[in-house]
């Protein structure tokens, strides 16, 4: 028999409760890597997996630019990147 290990991935406040992962079990948070950048012409954003979608949103709305992104603010890029939930524009745009 193998040795069993629950792993959770935060990259938000939706899911942040380090208890819910039943023991044993690894946490990997990754709220820490939450920058924005945005390059000269405004065209491509580079957000890090640790960012929630407000703090994309408010960064993005203060240079005049948007992105169709999670639904609730408080869900982490990383997450929705990886299949949660849905988003705005979900009917029009497919998800990475």
């Amino acid at each position: 028999m193998g040795f069993v290990l629950q792993l959770k991935i935060v990259s938000g406040e939706r899911n942040a409760d380090a208890e819910t992962v039943q023991q044993p079990g690894l946490t990997i948070d990754m709220t820490g890597l939450a920058s924005v950048t945005v390059n000269g012409d405004k065209t491509i954003a580079s957000v890090g997996a640790g960012a929630s979608w407000l703090d994309v949103y408010l960064y993005l709305d203060g240079l005049g630019v948007a992105v169709a992104g999670g639904r609730n603010a408080a869900v982490g890029v990383g997450g929705l990147t990886l299949g949660g939930l849905s988003f705005f524009l979900s009917r029009n745009f497919t998800r990475c």
